[in-house]
């Protein structure tokens, strides 16, 4: 398959089968924060396996090519990680990657392998351990407790980690031969161990797909004042104000979000999306979340109404 024109500023390395929705929620948010130093123009920013791969494609050819060319990995550390030989060979393509670099005369030093620590450090690999997976400004919490508590914290590690990249991005690591790529030896695991199955067919224009849902009620949820039924009530009465009766059901603030996004795609037209945007500009306009959420639904309304 052509490769793209400018490679992925990173690639997410990790252990299929575990924690996956968290994993690819984690890299939605990533990538967002990415995206927004490196300009909407940029076509590819990050690039996760269940997201980036459809039916049809050869999956060791997209994740050899996706490795022999982005600009930095980010190595979500497991339990499982260092037993999987596509990790390992992942992390070896990168290795030989920076070591071709490192090895030039007054060369800088290359940080394109970020392994951070997401479910477990301990245990691992010689050559994983070789490299520094914590940092004093991402705190003592694994990545996975940050990803499940939501807040600032969770937001400071996520804009810390795009600064790597970005930082990685500029450096521009050159890509490693196809042919030499294919024959790197995996580093550490199992060699037959697989990757996740290939994305799901891309739905129809018109219709949301489901995952884009649910990253924009989470999104929701992270914004202080929708964490509880009482901040909810009062962002549907300010909607209700030039939409009329919304009629959403009381329950948890997580089931009352999804039936206000569930009942702003059942609109005919985008006023309610747009509407959603337009209080939170202004009861929660200091939200480290609003971009997101904001980001989020200009998605949505190109799905549900295609120009």
């Amino acid at each position: 398959m052509p490769m793209p024109e400018t490679p992925y500023a990173f690639f997410l390395s990790y252990a299929r089968g575990v924690d996956e929705n968290l994993v690819a929620e984690f890299f939605n948010d990533l990538e967002f924060e990415v995206r927004l130093p490196l300009g909407r123009d940029r076509k590819n920013v990050g690039f996760l396996d269940r997201e980036g791969m459809y039916p049809g494609d050869d999956w060791k050819t997209v994740l050899i090519d996706r490795a022999r060319t982005a600009r930095s990995m980010i190595a979500l550390l497991s339990t499982d990680y260092g037993k999987s030989g596509w990790c390992g060979r992942e992390w070896a393509i990168f290795t030989e990657r920076i070591g071709r670099v490192a090895t030039a005369p007054d060369a800088e030093p290359v940080r394109c392998l970020i392994p951070l620590r997401w479910s477990a450090a301990a245990d691992q690999p010689e050559v994983v351990t070789r490299l520094q997976n914590t940092h004093r400004s991402l705190g003592d919490d694994l990545l996975i407790d940050l990803k499940r508590v939501g807040g600032k914290p969770y937001f400071n590690a996520l804009k810390t980690i795009a600064a790597w990249i970005v930082e990685a991005d500029r450096s521009a690591l050159p890509p490693l031969d196809r042919a030499e790529a294919a024959a790197v030896r995996p580093a550490f695991g199992d060699v037959y161990s697989s990757v996740s199955p290939p994305a799901p067919p891309v739905p129809s224009r018109g219709t949301v797909p489901a995952e884009l849902r649910a990253r924009l009620v989470h999104a929701l949820y992270l914004v202080e004042p929708l964490r509880d039924s009482g901040g909810i009530h009062a962002w549907i009465r300010e909607m209700e104000i030039r939409l009329g009766p919304l009629n959403i059901k009381d329950g948890s603030p997580m089931v009352m979000l999804a039936g206000v996004v569930r009942r702003a795609i059942q609109h005919p037209d985008a006023a309610m999306l747009d509407e959603m945007t337009a209080t939170l500009e202004i009861s929660a306009y200091n939200e480290p979340a609003l971009p997101r959420v904001t980001e989020l639904i200009r998605q949505i309304k190109e799905w549900r109404y295609p120009s």
